[in-house]
């Protein structure tokens, strides 16, 4: 036989909370819960993903919008990796030899934050402290030394030919289109008209004589890019040893085992 239904009354349908047991105001005051709560098999799989410590096993995870998914799997993920060990930092630096292919190093971990901060301190104290190095007394003496060194010697290739040439009555006479020779009579230069007058025997060794003098001249300006090479090689020398000099580059503490850890 049927029981009759009975309808419910408002006392049976409501339960009162205990408010006063609560540790909290409002649930604003409460923090994000961690993980996938309403999905607990989800939960189980992500952290026996994370259990496995072999290459080639990845986590991947998708869910509806609004489900949290990206917040969720970090949340586990972090809590898993605060049981093991503090993985290294790696940090790519500038290969001077091979641009484009820069140096990885390895750093204990947190520290490549510290390792940025005191490459760029060091940057900082190397714009401040470079040009006012390569500007000083010393250096500006230094240098134009080197370079005076080289000038001279140049001189001294020009100067040794133009006696020969003078010595075998031959003028060498710079123009707009370069050097250039002339017979010379008396310390002066003998214009083509006067020089047709000359002897045929005269002639003739005049012009042997500017001959070979042509090439001697032609292995003096040979060299004068050689010797300017050696002075830019001279003047990077200087370059690079005042660099190494410079003193900010001993108080930098660049090592791993000078910086100090990431807070």
């Amino acid at each position: 036989m049927t029981q009759p239904i009975h309808p419910l009354s408002a006392e049976r349908l409501y339960r009162a909370a205990d408010l006063d047991a609560l540790e909290f105001e409002t649930t604003a005051d409460l923090a994000p819960l961690r993980g996938l709560i309403t999905h607990p098999r989800a939960s189980e799989a992500i952290v026996f993903g994370t259990e496995i410590s072999q290459r080639g096993f990845n986590i991947f995870a998708i869910g509806a919008s609004g489900a949290r998914i990206q917040q969720s799997v970090k949340a586990l993920l972090e809590d898993a990796a605060r049981a093991r060990p503090l993985p290294a930092d790696w940090v790519y630096v500038n290969n001077f030899a091979s641009p484009h292919r820069p140096r990885a190093i390895s750093l204990p971990g947190r520290r490549a934050p510290a390792f940025q901060k005191a490459i760029h301190d060091l940057i900082e104290d190397l714009r401040a402290s470079l040009p006012a190095i390569f500007e000083s007394e010393d250096y500006q003496k230094r240098r134009s030394g080197i370079e005076q060194s080289i000038q001279a010697r140049n001189e001294q290739a020009f100067a040794a030919l133009s006696e020969k040439a003078t010595a075998r009555n031959v003028a060498i006479l710079r123009t707009p289109m370069g050097f250039g020779m002339a017979p010379m009579r008396d310390g002066k230069v003998v214009p083509p008209a006067e020089f047709n007058t000359w002897s045929e025997e005269e002639q003739r060794k005049t012009r042997g004589a500017i001959y070979e003098l042509e090439k001697e001249l032609e292995e003096t300006l040979r060299s004068i890019p050689r010797l300017e090479k050696q002075q830019r090689d001279a003047v990077r020398a200087l370059d690079r040893e005042t660099n190494h000099s410079d003193p900010t580059r001993n108080s930098m503490k660049l090592g791993p085992i000078m910086l100090s850890p990431a807070r």
